[in-house]
């Protein structure tokens, strides 16, 4: 398991608290640039890419969320971060429950954006098979009929609020899938509120 990839990130702010902000998949830590911005005035923030992303380089094949996770805890040893509040956003939030049930005791926080537990996580063995059967016969389908077959069944947010104890539950309106990007602000607030509690 390589712990040696090449890895770049971003940063801003400093301080004894630490927010790590993971990106969703075909991101990179570019898709942070008003958290960096608007989350950084008593703390460090840390945006990377995510090995395979951005300016990180490839791993090699295979390449699971374990490992990924584990580059992530190599990745954070490099630059002195210990324990952090970890963000992710879609893929990345996926990725942030994995390295939280790995590496428990470096974690004081979690928010996930607009992600849920990968549909293993989620969902009954056979309720995967028969999405994935589906998404093989959709994928040809035009956007707009795709989005409008899948969106309805992707809402599992109250699911995984239910199944987390003392967590909170925030919809904001005006926001899809990218909420930190759509709605930065209110976002950004959001995650200031959690992060003050």
């Amino acid at each position: 398991m390589p712990h040696n990839l090449k890895v770049t990130y971003r940063e801003a702010g400093q301080g004894d608290e630490v927010l790590v902000l993971l990106h969703g998949f075909l991101c990179d830590a570019r898709c942070w640039r008003p958290q960096l911005t608007g989350l950084s005035q008593n703390r460090r923030v840390v945006a990377w890419d995510a090995p395979g992303a951005g300016g990180s380089e490839d791993p090699p094949a295979p390449f699971t969320l374990v490992d990924w996770s584990h580059a992530l805890a190599a990745f954070l040893d490099r630059i002195g971060v210990e324990r952090a509040h970890f963000l992710g956003l879609s893929w990345g939030g996926v990725l942030a429950q994995v390295f939280c049930q790995l590496y428990a005791q470096r974690v004081r926080g979690l928010i996930l954006a607009d992600t849920y537990a990968g549909w293993r996580g989620s969902l009954p063995a056979e309720t995967c098979r028969l999405r994935l059967v589906r998404c093989e016969a959709d994928a040809s389908l035009p956007p707009q009929a795709m989005a409008a077959r899948w969106t309805p069944e992707m809402s599992i947010a109250q699911h995984m609020h239910a199944q987390i104890p003392h967590a909170r539950l925030v919809v904001l309106a005006q926001a899809g899938h990218l909420s930190p990007m759509e709605c930065p602000e209110a976002f950004n607030a959001e995650v200031h509120a959690f992060l003050c509690l």
